[in-house]
């Protein structure tokens, strides 16, 4: 439990930058986070499993060696207009796949240990109450958060949000002091419908400032995945309280909790066209329209740059002339500098950067669109079928740009194949457990384990979204974590009621 409870401070800023970055070769909290895992696991895989179950996990152990060398042979065999390979590390990569095999070692130690709920419970208010919701409220209040937007210190808090029209997004959302803001949103939507199933099911000053915290946090961070996953899993966990006391019968309907979530969700709406994230979406609509005004501008240089190209006589001058126009032009054609000047610099690759330049004379590529097509063009260079399969390597799409699509993104990193081995498992135990719900629908379907689901399921909604999650070992080890404990809890209140023989060890969980 105390392993589980120092994620967050694991995951605060400073961290992942100079001077504590470069302490050893790679981040201490993942250092300290493989340590830890590899411990609980080893003591886990020699004191509590049986023979079969050790079998399968060495079969698996086996096919991630597999997988892994067949991975590093085909980034080897790489072709790209970088002379560098866009900063390829053979030991940087290892690195990123035992990351990625941490949460399923995780969930096995969740599932094998003894955990009861008080002690989950206990474990949860650490997690979410002291070190995540608090330190988010309380960087808010006292303008010491980092913001959500960029590296800057806060300078506005929530109370000014109401009164300052022109508030600038940047200075009004915070992340408190954690490394990103959407890894800890995949968090709070993770453990949201949990905090609110405690407040229904046991009423006190605890669970009371606990969803307090959680909903303030969830509004502090003022990113649009922040806000619209609380405002889901408020919906939701309605939805989910009706259900469980009116027509299932399972609960006592309670009015006041009733009036608690209709007014939780009154809150947030009304809170949000004062929220940073509508900040955000008004700006956006403010460079829209001065995209447009500046369509004839664009029009006009491109005419001039397609003159100058029928002009040229030789190779030579022709490539002179591009490298010219988009290091001039590229900001009039809405295109980030870092993308343009680090991710793939345009003396590399000049003809990517025209096609860009050209569509958005008229459209716009936002920049998870450029995220994509960079790592798309990055691909097709390359021109290898095994690059589906194998991916192109997460120390090359590191260096490029960070695809904010979870999922998508794996697939430009470890292919096909490793999201089969690394990232689908997760993905398919969750379905395995709704499932098992679905299945003995009157035995398993309570407002406990529906919330849990629930939160499961927000958490790759979030990835899916807003993408920075399933890369970020606070989500996803917390998720494994939850995982575990629910699908053990789940064999639990089975084996209850069918008094087999583990019955006697779920009853003294």
């Amino acid at each position: 439990m105390l392993f589980l409870s120092i994620q967050p401070f694991l995951d605060i800023k400073y961290f992942y930058q100079p001077p504590l970055l470069n302490v050893l070769p790679f981040a201490i909290p993942t250092i300290v986070r493989i340590i830890g895992i590899g411990i609980l696991f080893l003591a886990t895989f020699v004191t509590l499993m049986k023979n079969k179950e050790r079998l399968f996990l060495i079969g698996y152990g086996v096919v991630v060696t597999a997988y892994t060398a067949l991975h590093l042979y085909n980034a080897t065999k790489f072709s790209s207009v970088s002379p560098t390979s866009f900063g390829y590390s053979v030991t940087s990569e290892i690195f990123y796949l035992i990351r990625l095999i941490l949460p399923i070692l995780m969930v096995v130690i969740a599932y094998k240990i003894k955990l009861s709920d008080y002690k989950f419970e206990k474990n949860h208010y650490n997690l979410e109450f002291f070190l995540i919701s608090g330190s988010i409220v309380f960087s808010n209040l006292f303008k010491l958060g980092i913001s959500s937007y960029s590296d800057v210190t806060i300078t506005y808090n929530i109370f000014e949000w109401f009164n300052n029209p022109n508030m600038d997004y940047y200075y009004a959302a915070t992340r408190g002091w954690f490394n990103f803001a959407n890894a800890i949103s995949g968090v709070l939507a993770l453990i949201g419908p949990i905090v609110i199933y405690f407040l229904l099911t046991k009423r006190n000053a605890k669970n009371g400032l606990s969803f307090v915290l959680y909903f303030l946090a969830s509004v502090m961070i003022g990113t649009k995945s922040a806000i619209y996953s609380l405002i889901i899993v408020l919906a939701g966990m309605f939805v989910l309280y009706l259900f469980t006391s009116l027509i299932q019968n399972k609960m006592q309907f309670s009015k006041s909790n009733f009036a608690f979530l209709s007014l939780a969700l009154i809150a947030v709406i009304a809170i949000m066209p004062f929220s940073p994230s509508s900040s955000r979406e008004s700006m956006d609509g403010q460079q829209v329209i001065n995209r447009e005004s500046m369509r004839s501008v664009k029009d006009l240089s491109f005419e001039a740059y397609d003159r100058a190209m029928t002009e040229a006589q030789t190779p030579d001058e022709k490539q002179k002339i591009k490298l010219n126009f988009i290091g001039e032009k590229y900001p009039l054609y809405s295109i980030i500098p870092q993308l343009i000047t680090h991710s793939l610099p345009y003396e590399q690759d000049p003809d990517f950067w025209i096609d860009v330049m050209n569509h958005n004379r008229t459209g716009y590529y936002d920049n998870r669109q450029m995220e994509q097509l960079m790592l798309k063009r990055v691909k097709s260079t390359n021109n290898k079928s095994l690059d589906n399969w194998f991916g192109i390597t997460y120390s090359r799409m590191s260096n490029i740009y960070v695809l904010e699509r979870d999922f998508l993104a794996q697939y430009y990193t470890i292919g096909i194949l490793g999201l089969m081995v690394f990232i689908l498992p997760l993905v398919f135990l969750v379905i395995f457990g709704g499932l098992r719900i679905l299945k003995h629908f009157h035995r398993l379907f309570n407002l406990k384990n529906a919330s849990i689901t629930f939160g499961l399921g927000m958490i790759f909604f979030i990835s899916l979204y807003s993408g920075n999650i399933l890369d970020f070992l606070i989500d996803t080890l917390i998720l494994a974590f939850v995982l575990g404990y629910w699908l053990k809890d789940l064999n639990c209140q089975l084996n209850k009621e069918k008094r087999t023989p583990n019955f006697d060890y779920c009853a003294n969980l």
